[in-house]
């Protein structure tokens, strides 16, 4: 399954709200990260502390991130990019160091 890093930032329409409004998206938007997560497509979220952005790592398909991430529309924008995991990273950079020094 792939890993993905998901950097966030609230959009502006988000902070065109009044703060009674933001205030009840951002309530919104937490239960439906603590979904995520309770079902296993995100395995970290995090919020900066200067607020407006942060990231997340979700593992599953491009499908199930998609229809994860579609719901958090108007409000957030993503910038999402596959991620290899340490394990898998170190034993590929073995296999080309054995082929090289093999030659």
């Amino acid at each position: 399954m792939t890993k993905w890093y998901v950097k966030w930032k609230l959009t502006e329409q988000y902070w065109s709200l009044s703060n009674a409004e933001r205030l009840k998206v951002g309530i919104q938007t937490l239960g439906m990260v603590n979904a995520d997560m309770k079902a296993g497509l995100l395995k970290d979220w995090a919020i900066t502390t200067d607020t407006g952005k942060g990231y997340a790592i979700a593992e599953g398909t491009e499908t199930q991130l998609y229809e994860s991430l579609i719901k958090y529309r108007p409000y957030n924008a993503f910038e999402v990019t596959p991620v290899i995991p340490f394990a898998q990273h170190y034993a590929t950079l073995k296999k080309i160091a054995a082929r090289v020094q093999s030659k």
